[in-house]
């Protein structure tokens, strides 16, 4: 009987860390891996949209230019398109590392805190 009160006592225990853990202010290294994650995310959306946008422009000013100054204008457009296009890559490549940093140490920072069993 004394064994199966110290094995439920031992459990309840157990549970109870689980929730001190789990009530545990939110880590900043959670929030951080959240923001840079996100951002590496949402970084070449923006890159794309940036180039649509750049394309647009640059066809609609070819519409109004002199024939012979086109080609220089349509050129001069897509370089601006592809510039936003290498900016959203570049920001969502550079914001791995910080991604990835968070994440080792919410990793570690979790198995410390895990009760043992």
């Amino acid at each position: 009987m004394s064994a199966k009160v110290d094995g439920s006592l031992r459990e309840r225990a157990k549970l109870c860390d689980l929730v001190a853990v789990s009530k545990k202010k939110t880590s900043k290294n959670l929030i951080g891996l959240l923001v840079s994650g996100g951002l590496v995310v949402v970084a070449p959306f923006l890159g794309f949209a940036i180039t649509v946008l750049f394309l647009r422009g640059a066809f609609r000013e070819t519409a109004t230019v002199d024939p012979s100054q086109r080609a220089r204008h349509l050129a001069a457009g897509i370089s601006l398109a592809m510039n936003g296009t290498f900016c959203g890559m570049l920001v969502s490549l550079l914001a791995m590392v910080p991604t990835v940093i968070f994440a080792v140490r919410l990793h570690r920072e979790s198995r410390r805190e895990r009760p043992q069993s």
